[in-house]
């Protein structure tokens, strides 16, 4: 993973769209789409400034974290470990 960043920073990221592979199927069944690529969008904070984040990225969801990737390179960029996220409005900050 080289370079990239574990839980440093926590950039606002608001999903735009998603795309993934069909499962494979059986004539017996429906495939079922597998997603866990999304399009995602930088919102400008302070600590999307501070991780010189700005502009589009693929957020992916992998099997113990989220991991923010450059769409032109592909070079991973944040890993974000599941058991380190907050759920979104669950959380009592202050």
């Amino acid at each position: 993973l080289q370079q990239a960043h574990h839980w440093g920073c926590a950039g606002q990221c608001e999903a735009l769209a998603g795309a993934g592979d069909a499962a494979s199927s059986t004539p017996l069944s429906i495939p079922v789409p597998t997603v866990n690529a999304f399009w995602v969008t930088v919102q400008r904070t302070e600590a999307a400034e501070r991780c010189e984040l700005r502009g589009t990225y693929v957020l992916k969801a992998e099997r113990d974290s989220l991991v923010l990737k450059d769409p032109r390179t592909n070079e991973i960029l944040y890993i974000w470990p599941y058991r380190l996220l907050r759920r979104y409005g669950r959380d009592k900050v202050g």
